[in-house]
């Protein structure tokens, strides 16, 4: 089947294609986040006039509007006149005053997987990273390998990469790197011709029934190759391993197992807890060192050195441009040192990603190891409230901040405080106290450090701020 031809006839039955946009106005209803500034950004230097809108300003809106976009703080009615396309993303409600005002003019509306979709099948080689876990890590490692190596990659992260400049890059028209996410089936309107499958977990049980029903949605996206397509999977994960024997695509496995085509052998780690390896590739091996900490990266760093393969980059050439990868925003990010102490943060908000961040931070051989953590959302803190109670083993103390709503209300039957409670109740189990708010957990830890400790705030809220306030 010539998947290009079935996204086209998608995108004809939708009605709407960018490219009949060219040189016209797009309006953006969400510009601020991360993805929809992204693409904005790729809009912007291919010629389109672009103006958008966010509840509040921040260091994207200021990039955009240095760019020559037209940005607005707060949603009003009236903002989005004179544009020809509008794009949202999938927060934004119906009644938003300026979607609304749009769709009475009869203005055509985009979801930004759409767009993305859109931009993602132009490129001769689209790389598609999923995953529950190591996304932005994995993107950002491929983008850094091609950039490096001179691939001139167009690249769409999940977080800032200081060698790129901000979260996208606009590069040629060869090679295109995308995070492909699952949260409400996004990435199955993705178009890539290969796709990286890291990982399956239970996540977003807002939307998906369980974890049978999220295999089902990444097998889907492995479906979206097109027949000549390549499905990079992590050769130790099960469900990752199922997928790729029932996709009918060509798929190459990496992992330490040794039924993997991508596999390390002799892992080993610095002082900084960072991994040097033997990779074992079809073809030959070459030494690998990273610098980022965990054992988790060994595994990021086999996909991107797979899909770099893909794009034509020899691991040989690979190697050394992957050694000077040293981490995006909010990936074990340095803040600085207090009195002796280190403190870092970290986007970790599952369990898994929680616990594998602690174990990094254990390996680097800290006095003691303190962690604040900001838990996201209460349906996510509800539903794995068992593997958060136990994740935090490697920390000796534990504060937690009250739950991030995001996009929920609270429904009085989750909190801090009874996650508090399940931890420390724990005969095994860390220390835990619960904080009433940033200042207070600040206050917290500045009494707890001592020289040779390790602090780490840790959630993909607004916690970021906090390990800023401890430091200063």
């Amino acid at each position: 089947m010539d998947w290009r031809t079935v996204w086209a006839r998608e995108w004809e039955e939708l009605g709407v294609h960018i490219r009949d946009f060219a040189g016209l106005k797009v309006h953006f209803i969400g510009i601020g986040g991360v993805s929809m500034s992204g693409l904005a950004e790729i809009l912007i230097s291919r010629g389109y006039t672009v103006s958008g809108s966010d509840r509040s300003e921040n260091a994207l809106t200021n990039k955009l509007r240095a760019l020559g976009a037209e940005v607005h703080a707060g949603h009003s009615a009236g903002q989005e006149r004179g544009a020809a396309l509008i794009v949202k993303n999938a927060a934004i409600p119906d009644d938003n005053p300026e979607l609304a005002a749009a769709r009475a003019r009869g203005v055509p509306v985009m979801e930004r997987t759409e767009l993305l979709g859109q931009i993602m099948g132009e490129y001769r080689t689209a790389v598609g990273v999923c995953g529950t876990h190591g996304k932005t890590t994995t993107t950002s490692m491929l983008t850094t390998i091609l950039t490096l190596t001179g691939r001139d990659p167009t690249a769409h992260i999940g977080s800032e990469l200081a060698l790129i400049g901000g979260t996208t890059r606009t590069g040629g028209h060869d090679f295109f790197v995308a995070e492909s996410c699952e949260y409400k089936d996004g990435f199955l309107r993705l178009s890539p011709t290969v796709v990286v499958m890291l990982n399956i977990d239970a996540d977003h049980l807002d939307y998906f029934r369980d974890i049978d029903h999220i295999e089902q949605s990444f097998a889907a996206f492995a479906d979206r190759l097109p027949d000549d397509g390549l499905l990079i999977g992590n050769g130790d994960d099960a469900r990752v391993r199922r997928i790729m024997a029932g996709c009918g695509r060509r798929w190459e496995a990496f992992g330490l197992g040794a039924d993997s085509v991508w596999r390390a052998q002799d892992v080993a780690a610095d002082a900084n807890a960072c991994a040097c390896f033997t990779l074992r590739y079809p073809g030959g091996s070459v030494p690998i060192r990273l610098s980022v900490p965990g054992r988790h990266n060994v595994m990021n760093a086999l996909a991107a050195l797979a899909a770099a393969a893909a794009c034509g980059v020899s691991p040989d050439e690979a190697a050394p441009t992957l050694a000077a990868y040293t981490g995006a925003a909010r990936r074990f990010e340095k803040i600085g040192e207090r009195g002796g102490a280190r403190i870092y943060h970290d986007y970790a908000h599952h369990p898994t990603e929680v616990a594998a961040t602690l174990a990094a931070a254990r390996q680097m051989n800290p006095a003691r190891l303190l962690c604040v953590f900001q838990p996201h959302t209460y349906t996510r803190t509800r539903m794995l409230f068992d593997a958060f109670t136990h994740c935090f083993d490697d920390a000796d103390q534990v504060v937690l901040l009250p739950i991030y709503a995001a996009r929920e209300h609270d429904p009085g039957d989750i909190s801090s405080q009874m996650l508090s409670d399940a931890i420390g109740g724990r005969p095994d189990g860390p220390s835990c106290r619960c904080a009433a708010d940033f200042e207070d957990a600040a206050q917290v830890i500045r009494g707890l450090m001592s020289p040779g400790d390790i602090v780490l705030t840790l959630g993909a809220g607004d916690i970021e701020a906090l390990g800023r306030l401890i430091w200063e």
